[in-house]
């Protein structure tokens, strides 16, 4: 739920079904079935686009924008079909960092949508609470976030460590609001059935996943969920006795980067690189010239690394 633009009635009712849809088929109507999970929702109430390269720029939404463009998917999701999960976002709002919100993950979430499930703080989110100059140091900032109603953080950041320790010690956060959370995360791990079925049936999951079924379909998703933005003087698809062509970018010789963000590096099936795909496509004559661009991968910059 990252808006670029303020969207329209139409975007908005597009998104809300889209969320109605991942929630039942995440949860289902049983979410200790072994083919379920709890859907978790990124990122509450939203982010804005990035501005200089940074995903944390603020969001500035009166309440109006609030419950007529960005709520609504959510409602979709919670109110409507009960999700069980939501993140909170890197971004301010009004001034105030979401994770130290209150309003946000209490009277909003918690009261007005009826939210039952767990709340995550965002990759290092705890810390935007000391960008946002709200906190002086991370033993702050974890007293915020507790207070506003972050259950638990999925990083690796003190506010929600040792110092959160010091806190309750020296009296700072009391003990139900520790209860509070705890209880929370519990009664998800209840629901789930984990407590009775804690581990994986490895066999089941080897016999499920890379099924020739599942493979066909994620090849077709690839297919359908492409956009050419402009093919001109109709380049694609590639012809075999093409005389030169350039590959710029430093993903397009990345394998594993291939499949996105958010996966381990030990990937068991064989995953092809744009550069390698275009190399087995065209003719043995053709002159590959790959040029990496900029530096997102390694310290190289606009210096021809491979022709082939």
């Amino acid at each position: 739920m990252n808006f670029r633009r303020l969207p329209s009635k139409k975007r908005v009712y597009m998104i809300s079904k889209i969320a109605e849809n991942i929630v039942q088929a995440a949860q289902g109507y049983d979410i200790s079935a072994p083919d379920k999970v709890i859907a978790i929702f990124t990122d509450f109430p939203g982010q804005n686009p990035p501005v200089g390269g940074l995903e944390r720029e603020a969001l500035e939404v009166s309440d109006r924008t609030l419950y007529t463009l960005l709520m609504p998917p959510w409602i979709a999701a919670i109110k409507k079909n009960g999700a069980l999960g939501v993140m909170a976002s890197y971004s301010s709002v009004d001034g105030v960092a979401a994770h130290s919100s209150e309003k946000l993950f209490t009277k909003i979430l918690r009261e007005e949508l009826g939210f039952k499930g767990i709340v995550l703080g965002e990759g290092g989110g705890l810390g935007t609470i000391i960008t946002e100059r709200q906190a002086v140091d991370q033993k702050e900032a974890g007293i915020q976030a507790m207070k506003a109603g972050i259950d638990i953080g999925i990083s690796t950041e003190d506010a929600y460590m040792g110092s959160l320790i010091e806190s309750v010690n020296e009296g700072k956060i009391s003990m139900q609001l520790i209860d509070r959370s705890l209880a929370r995360l519990l009664r998800i791990k209840f629901q789930l059935g984990l407590f009775e079925h804690p581990y994986i049936d490895v066999e089941r999951a080897v016999k499920i996943v890379h099924t020739d079924e599942h493979k066909e379909l994620a090849l077709q998703t690839a297919r359908e969920s492409m956009v050419l933005l402009k093919n001109e003087k109709n380049i694609l698809p590639l012809k075999k006795d093409i005389r030169s062509i350039a590959v710029i970018g430093p993903l397009a010789n990345a394998r594993i980067e291939q499949l996105g963000d958010y996966i381990p590096q030990n990937v068991p099936q064989e995953v092809v690189s744009v550069l390698q795909g275009i190399n087995n496509k065209v003719s043995s004559k053709t002159k590959i010239t790959y040029v990496k661009g900029c530096n997102v991968i390694g310290n190289k910059l606009n210096e021809i690394e491979k022709t082939l």
